[in-house]
Order: C-alpha cells, then structure tokens, then sequence
C-alpha cells in the first residue's frame, strides 16, 4: 500500500546515517563512539515516532470503520 511504502523510504532516510557509522566504526575508519550514539538516537528517536504516527492512524481508521452509517 502507499502508506508502507511511504513508512519504509522516511525509515530507510532516517536509519541510514547510524548503519554509516556503525560501518565506518567497524572498518577503523573513525574512533568516535560518540557519533555513532547520536546516529543512533536519532535513529531511534525516528522510529519511535513513525509507530506513534501509524498507531494514530491506524486508531484513526478503525474509529472510522466502526461508524454506523
């Protein structure tokens, strides 16, 4: 439906700069735990309100399919 696929590119946008960082971590290219903990908040921040957003919607949606026309 447009609306997972919607959902998967704004989290793909929102994850990709923390799987970056846990890469360059791994590869040595960088020493800085400290970005890669802010890449992954901010990560995790995202997700948290892509759920909050779908339940609302969905919430929204099942109020409507229960109204009695």
């Amino acid at each position: 439906s447009f609306f997972r696929i919607r959902n998967n590119k704004c989290s793909r946008k929102k994850t990709q700069p923390a799987e970056e960082e846990e890469i360059k971590l791994a590869l040595g290219e960088t020493d800085s735990i400290h970005d890669l903990q802010i890449a992954q908040q901010k990560a995790n921040v995202s997700l948290q309100y892509t759920v909050a957003v779908r339940d609302a919607f969905m919430s929204a949606y099942k109020e409507i399919m229960n109204l009695q026309i």
